[in-house]
């Protein structure tokens, strides 16, 4: 994933809109330059950077809603979200195939005849699937949403001018009021984790909750002190497990289901013809085998979560 562009001048006595003004002109330009690459479904890095620089400009545009002007950002943030699930389901079908290779052991996983038609399928399929949603991501990173954004950006600027006058709030102000309902929703889904083994879906609603925290303390972090950075490397650490969790839980699916077909397939075909699935089911096992390890290890992330004061933490780390 590629790292966030630093917002230059930001700083955290600026009044918010100035800063926001800033941040969005930012998160633009960097939306923009993996454009190029995305439209290739076959570059898996290019699409996972676009959909992730889509999310931080959402991010941005939805936690932070109260002090945007009008309706802008809302039409803005409604227009993203059909492009990131389009890019998330070209992303899911590499990110299959990816897994399955890493298990298997690299590009040999190719040398054994039911891996490698499963991983060929994936890869196949993100392709396809990036020739069906290019029209809606073309249509949704359009000239037209540029000029948007930089409507937006100029409207943050100039509302923020006038506002001087009154002393608007400063961004260190803002965020703790923009984190609230963020921090509610976290520590809101961490109750319906009961079993990490067994909650494949409370997990996904726990990662999802957490995104826009992890994108808006990655903003964060370059301004704030050490005890903020060590909060928001808490955060970081916590959702890349999760998404690892949940990549593992599509994974074992998608290769379970493989497995079921080329056994039915095995039923009718002759001798010669049948497909061992041995290899693939062997996956399945070892893919179980790294989720366990992955659900100990976030256990002790969920536990910080839950403790009662995990939203002072983090507020105090603001201070």
């Amino acid at each position: 994933m590629a790292r966030a562009w630093p917002i230059p001048q930001l700083r955290l006595d600026d009044p918010v809109r100035l800063a926001l003004a800033r941040i969005v002109r930012t998160r633009t330009r960097e939306l923009y330059s993996h454009m190029p690459g995305a439209f290739s479904a076959a570059d898996a890095e290019a699409v996972h950077d676009l959909r992730i620089s889509s999310r931080r400009l959402q991010t941005v545009l939805t936690v932070f809603d109260v002090w945007m002007p009008g309706k802008t950002a809302r039409r803005i943030s409604k227009r993203l979200k059909p492009a990131i699930r389009a890019l998330g389901a070209i992303r899911e079908r590499h990110m299959i195939a990816q897994v399955a290779q890493r298990l298997a052991g690299g590009e040999s996983a190719l040398q054994t005849v039911a891996v490698g038609l499963f991983i060929a399928r994936y890869r196949q399929g993100a392709a396809m699937c990036g020739i069906e949603v290019a029209p809606v991501v073309r249509e949704t990173f359009s000239d037209e949403l540029q000029e948007l954004l930089r409507e937006l950006s100029q409207r943050l600027e100039r509302s923020c001018d006038r506002a001087r006058r009154s002393r608007e709030v400063t961004f260190a102000d803002a965020v703790p009021r923009a984190l609230e309902p963020v921090l509610e929703r976290v520590a809101a889904c961490t109750v319906a984790v009961t079993d990490i083994g067994r909650c494949g879906e409370a997990l996904h609603r726990l990662r999802v909750a957490a995104k826009p925290l992890r994108y808006t303390m990655e903003l964060l972090e370059p301004l704030c002190d050490r005890a903020f950075r060590t909060q928001y490397q808490r955060i970081r650490s916590a959702v890349q497990v999760l998404g690892d969790l949940h990549d593992l839980d599509v994974a074992i699916t998608a290769m379970r289901a493989h497995v079921a077909e080329m056994r039915l397939y095995n039923r009718t075909a002759s001798g010669t013809h049948r497909i061992p699935a041995a290899p693939l089911d062997r996956l399945v096992t070892d893919a179980r085998r790294r989720r366990d390890a992955l659900g100990k290890e976030f256990a002790a992330a969920l536990e910080w979560l839950r403790r009662e004061n995990f939203v002072r933490d983090i507020f105090d780390s603001l201070d």
